[in-house]
Formats: structure tokens, C-alpha cells, sequence
């Protein structure tokens, strides 16, 4: 009894999913004109979708942009408990976001207005998968590949991604502040190298 009951449950969540993984593709599609190839730093969430199940990667990648400052790359999926990225930026690996553990066929789809307010919610929520990185000034190719996915049978998800610049100072890498940039920096020498080329660079755009 309680087994037959339950089958109509999981194809109401799985319903819910589906929809849910409609609407992450129909704000990708919206965004697709700002997102395709090249990007702005400070300008908020971009959304994605990857395909090509585990090891596939964005459906409009490279995501390319160009920079004086250092930036700060900050992922999260935000739609079920289970999806997982490496990031890249051109053939570096960058690293990858946080394991996390499936909750098939539960997905906790909340609908957002507007839709880009999911990133902010997810980004509190450690059933969902988080990373930052950071990167040194100059171009870059930003790349999403599918880690680990929410189903087996899924070929790709719905995520974000947020391209942030750092003010960088020789103050920052002081005292072992030169460890908080992720593995940009070797030690505090590369920070205060950076710090000095940004610190030029600003001056000389003044």
C-alpha cells in the first residue's frame, strides 16, 4: 500500500524537476546574448548549462573576458542537491567546486522573481555545490564541465557564475594574506609582485 502511493510521489518530484530545469533553460536562452562568448566583470550572476553528461561542458562557452584587476570567479549550482563543476580558464584547471551529496529524486526547486535571485539563495545553502577562484590580471576563458550530476540519467544542468574584481594591494599579501586568493599566489612575493603591476597600472591610467 504505502509502496504504491509512494510511485506517484517521486513522478511529482521528478515532474517538478523537469519543469524546474525548463525554466533554468529559459532564463539561459535570455541571457544568451550577453553570455555566449564575452563577458564584463561586475556585472553580476551569468547563467549556464552544460550537456554532454559527466565531463560535458557549457552549452556557450568559452565565457572570455579581459581585466587589469585581479577577479574573483565565484560558481554555484542552484537548482537540485548533487550537480558539481570543474572550472577552467582556458586549458588550467582552476579546481572545482564542493562535493555534495545527491538527493535524487528530491529537488528543491523554488521559483525565483527575478530568476538571477536564485544564485544569491543557493550560494547560503551547502546542499549546493559552491567554489571561488581566483584569477591574475589579463584575458581569460572561463570553461564549466560536469563533475558529478543530481541524476544518472541527466545530461547537463543549470547554474551560475559571477566574475567579481579584487582591489589588490601590498597590504593584502601581508601577514599571510597573500593565502586567501586560493592558489593564485605561491607567497606573499607573487602577491606584493601583482599588488605593484596593478598599483602601476591604475597610476598610469590616472
Amino acid at each position: 500500500m504505502n509502496q504504491t502511493n509512494a510511485r506517484p510521489k517521486s513522478a511529482r518530484r521528478r515532474a517538478v524537476a523537469t519543469l524546474g530545469a525548463a525554466a533554468l533553460l529559459t532564463v539561459a536562452a535570455a541571457n544568451s546574448a550577453d553570455a555566449t562568448t564575452k563577458i564584463v566583470t561586475d556585472t553580476g550572476w551569468q547563467s549556464f548549462i552544460t550537456a554532454g553528461g559527466i565531463g560535458g561542458a557549457s552549452t556557450a562557452g568559452p565565457w572570455t573576458f579581459t581585466t587589469g584587476q585581479v577577479t574573483k570567479v565565484t560558481v554555484t549550482d542552484a537548482f537540485c542537491h548533487g550537480d558539481e563543476f570543474r572550472v577552467l580558464d582556458g586549458t588550467t584547471i582552476l579546481g572545482q567546486t564542493t562535493d555534495v551529496v545527491s538527493e535524487f529524486p528530491e529537488c528543491p526547486f523554488t521559483l525565483f522573481f527575478p530568476a538571477l535571485a536564485r544564485a544569491d539563495a543557493a550560494l547560503l545553502d551547502d546542499g549546493f555545490s559552491h567554489g571561488t577562484f581566483y584569477l591574475a590580471p589579463g584575458s581569460h576563458a572561463l570553461e564549466f564541465e560536469n563533475v558529478a550530476l543530481w541524476s544518472e540519467t541527466s545530461s547537463g544542468t543549470g547554474a551560475f557564475f559571477r566574475v567579481d574584481t579584487v582591489a589588490l594591494t601590498k597590504a593584502d599579501c601581508r601577514d599571510g594574506g597573500w593565502a586567501d586568493y586560493g592558489t593564485l599566489f605561491d607567497n606573499q612575493g607573487d602577491c606584493t609582485k601583482v599588488a605593484n603591476t596593478v598599483a602601476s597600472a591604475v597610476a598610469s591610467a590616472g
